[in-house]
């Protein structure tokens, strides 16, 4: 029989709440700007009719939602995209987690200490944690999954995550039957060395990559067989193309949660199917992507109050190029951002379903890094760059596009601007698989890209899409500079804090002044939430979404 859940050690969480981690570096919490996203359960719901009802959460119920696309996987090791992220957070948990202002909180480790050099972390965890299946989980269970998302048979999207623990490329390459970098200490502390320094290692495990898997849903080549985790809810069953479905964990750790019973998401539904189904009160929270819809709802005076915009995880971006004329010259892809009306396209073409950015990364690693806004609308500036660079009748180029509508209109709202100064822009939408390949690849002229961001760390942007070592890959503009990659490869290892935050904030310079990208606007989470859906909690970080403590009223 299992033993019964404790509470978490409250004193000892109350002190880790008084610090937040930033980057990977512990610093106070009055470093940390005060966020409007913040989300918290009222203490009190008013309804319409003036009724006044305590907030309790109950218990019951299942959670219906619904995505436009196949999840792929369950597989933390392999979830990369948003939709698979969030599903992966529902059956799994990592060492840390993400805060509503991204800031690295908690999870199933309780507490760490890091060395003085910044070169060893020793977790200490959680100890009455259970798997789905049963068993315990323990330090051994950390060391599994770490070394499994690094085995070369796992073939995970995540497997460079823990490059710096010592040992780690050693293990992956065939020379060593273990990563030496990890040590269990006991059942309950695991103590992790690294072999370069890493300033964004602790962020790196608040991602789903790094999640806690238990041995025994994993098969003899490293590949899954069942997703056993330690999260709120325990998988039922996934049907391709068709639906997942979860339901409660009864022995989860977290005293009391969750409340829901179950989970059911179906898959490959139409946007306009989906809100038919919000409205008749099938589906209980719908993404919305579609400015039509979007306005739709919010001219019902019944829908108009339960949808939510929130700052999401990336920055929506043109990619010019760098090694393809007419975007060789510097000055043709500085003209490009000056002739963008950022207000103009966020507002009269995705209507309201992102604000304009003025800088190179998310919102939240803009606001770590303290990045000032470039690039103002200017269009007479662009034509005299344009001029400058020999262009001063303009030209013509292709421009990739995958058919995902807010995609699609950020790029037709971006080709008016652009033949305002006389630059003809042809909009090709593609098929995804098409349009990644031809991206990755570095083919595409100029192309239409959204860059995301797991954990809100300006090495996930800086070094993934723009090192010259990322082609062919995420470098699709092909971007080469070696300034800027010796700079980002510093940074990389460096566990000064003042010394890793200005390294990134002379790479994000080296962007905004050699303009490989033209950022457009940034995204929101736009989100129809149903009236008795209570407890949602929603990040600017991957997963950005979390249903653990929502619960529905009646």
């Amino acid at each position: 029989m299992l033993k019964e859940k404790r509470q978490r050690p409250t004193e000892l969480s109350k002190n880790r709440r008084q610090e937040i981690t930033k980057g990977g570096f512990t610093m106070h919490l009055s470093w940390q700007k005060a966020s409007v996203f913040t989300v918290a359960l009222a203490c009190v719901l008013v309804l319409a009719g003036g009724t006044v009802l305590a907030d309790t959460p109950q218990y019951g119920g299942t959670f219906n939602w619904a995505m436009p696309r196949d999840v792929g996987s369950v597989d933390p090791a392999s979830s990369h995209s948003t939709p698979r992220i969030n599903v992966s957070n529902m059956i799994f948990n990592g060492l840390v987690q993400f805060d509503e202002d991204a800031n690295v909180v908690p999870d199933l480790a309780h507490s760490w200490d890091v060395s003085d050099d910044g070169m060893t972390y020793t977790f200490y965890l959680e100890e009455d944690v259970y798997f789905h299946s049963g068993r315990k989980m323990t330090a051994a269970d950390v060391k599994f999954s770490f070394e499994r998302l690094s085995n070369p048979k796992t073939e995970a999207l995540g497997y460079w995550l823990l490059d710096s623990i010592k040992g780690k490329i050693a293990y992956a390459d065939g020379e060593a039957d273990e990563i030496e970098g990890i040590r269990v200490i006991d059942d309950y502390t695991v103590e992790i060395q690294l072999e370069t320094g890493d300033g964004g290692f602790l962020r790196k495990l608040g991602t789903a990559y790094a999640s806690i898997v238990c041995s025994d849903g994993i098969g003899d080549e490293m590949e899954l067989i069942e997703p056993i985790g330690t999260g709120p809810f325990q998988y039922v069953e996934y049907e391709p193309n068709e639906h997942v479905k979860l339901e409660r964990f009864d022995n989860y750790w977290e005293e009391g949660l969750p409340y829901l019973d179950a989970v059911h998401i179906d898959m490959l539904v139409d946007d306009s199917v989906q809100m038919m189904r919000y409205q008749v009160g099938d589906q209980d929270l719908m993404d919305i992507v579609d400015p039509v819809i979007l306005h739709t709802l919010q001219s019902l005076p019944q829908f108009a109050d339960t949808i939510e915009q929130r700052r999401g995880a990336s920055v929506q971006i043109l990619t010019l190029n760098n090694q393809k004329e007419p975007f060789t010259d510097k000055r043709v892809r500085q003209a490009v951002l000056y002739a963008i009306d950022r207000e103009r396209i966020t507002q009269d073409v995705i209507g309201g379903l992102g604000a304009p950015a003025y800088t190179p990364a998310p919102t939240a690693i803009s606001e770590l890094l303290g990045l000032e806004d470039a690039y103002e609308y200017n269009p007479d500036k662009a034509r005299e760059l344009l001029a400058e660079a020999g262009y001063e009748d303009g030209f013509s180029v292709e421009a990739p596009t995958v058919p995902t509508v807010w995609q699609r209109l950020t790029l037709e709202g971006v080709q008016a601007d652009l033949e305002k100064v006389g630059i003809d822009v042809e909009v090709q939408v593609m098929e995804p698989a098409a349009y990644s390949a031809m991206m990755n690849q570095g083919e595409a002229v100029m192309g239409n890209m959204n860059v995301g961001s797991q954990m809100a760390d300006p090495d996930e942007v800086f070094y993934e899409f723009l090192h010259s070592s990322r082609t062919p890959g995420l470098n699709r503009a092909v971007f080469k500079n070696d300034e800027f990659d010796a700079i980002v490869e510093e940074a990389r290892v460096t566990t000064d804090e003042e010394k890793w935050l200005e390294l990134y904030r002379e790479a994000a310079a080296i962007v905004v002044e050699e303009a490989p990208w033209a950022f457009i606007h940034y995204p929101y989470i736009n989100r129809a939430i149903a009236e008795n859906l209570h407890g949602v909690r929603q990040f600017p970080t991957r997963p950005d979404l979390c249903i653990k403590e929502a619960w529905f009223s009646e």
